[in-house]
């Protein structure tokens, strides 16, 4: 067998797989990916198209519900389910983008200041000082406000946001690494530090970025969902978990499918990804004790 002419990847998978909560965990993260992936085929309506005449229908299994809007309509009269398909493709990307952003900036910092120490550390220092300074809502409210609600504005604004963690983990881990044997063995070599950032040290602290990842991806849709219910975010008629969830607001007590369902759609991808966090995080951490 393939896996087993590689012991190191075999033994991880099958501790991976009694990890029934971090499984778990995975199969939701994959079911939310496979349905934001083809949700132009899952969806059973154009979620765009609107028809008043069946505005705030409710769900199927109910008496004035029909079966063609399995979890009814919205004030618009467009259909819910296809909504909430299409807005896990909006939440994924907006999340996946800003951990891309936020992991660049922040390992980019952490990595710098920790290798190379003196100026440069203290330059990190402050870049890091300055960001816990400032509450990230009130960070986030400028930033919008300047650039304007949007799709790559949100992405911008969570990504310059959300680096903070990478970078104190990166800067931490880099100052106890840079003066270990086989770093000072590369550089007796004459390996540049570019090379000796990239070849040596980026790989043994990887593992701890993706656990960051993890964690903060599902914090992302969180803020994402946040932004966007406060008007902030990705802007209508676009379909968005947040978005959805505000205009559910005013029919909380007359028709509570509006906000449930989004807010469902919420809880239960983030749980899906703090649990494979969780379960990457058992597997992978180097600092784990067995």
């Amino acid at each position: 067998m393939w896996l087993r002419r590689h012991p190191r990847l075999y033994r991880n998978i099958r501790q991976f797989l009694r990890l029934r909560f971090g499984i778990l965990g995975f199969m939701i993260v994959l079911i939310v990916i496979f349905t934001a992936i083809f949700a132009s085929q899952l969806a059973p309506h154009d979620p765009y198209k609107q028809d008043i005449s069946k505005r705030l229908l409710p769900p199927a299994w109910f008496e004035k519900g029909k079966p063609d809007h399995l979890l009814g309509t919205d004030m618009m009269g467009r259909d819910y389910l296809s909504r909430i398909i299409y807005g896990a493709r909006i939440s994924l990307l907006v999340a996946l983008l800003t951990v891309l952003t936020a992991s660049a900036i922040g390992i980019t910092i952490g990595v710098l200041g920790g290798y190379f120490g003196g100026v440069v550390d203290m330059v990190a220092t402050t870049l890091i000082n300055v960001r816990l300074a400032f509450p990230f809502i009130l960070l986030a409210l400028v930033v919008i406000a300047v650039l304007g609600p949007s799709f790559w504005n949100l992405i911008l604004c969570l990504g310059i946001t959300m680096w903070i963690r990478y970078a104190i983990v990166g800067r931490s881990l880099m100052m106890s690494l840079r003066e270990r044997d086989f770093i000072l063995s590369a550089r007796c070599v004459g390996c540049n530090h570019l090379r000796i950032i990239l070849s040596h040290l980026l790989p043994n602290i990887i593992n701890s970025m993706i656990v960051i990842g993890t964690v903060e991806l599902a914090n992302a849709i969180l803020l994402e969902s946040f932004m966007s219910f406060l008007g902030l975010g990705v802007q209508p008629p676009t379909p968005s978990w947040g978005g959805m969830l505000s205009e559910g607001r005013a029919y909380m007590l007359s028709r509570w499918w509006i906000a449930t369902f989004p807010g469902l759609a919420i809880f239960i991808t983030a749980l899906g990804i703090n649990l494979m966090g969780d379960g990457l995080r058992d597997l992978i951490d180097p600092f784990k004790t067995n």
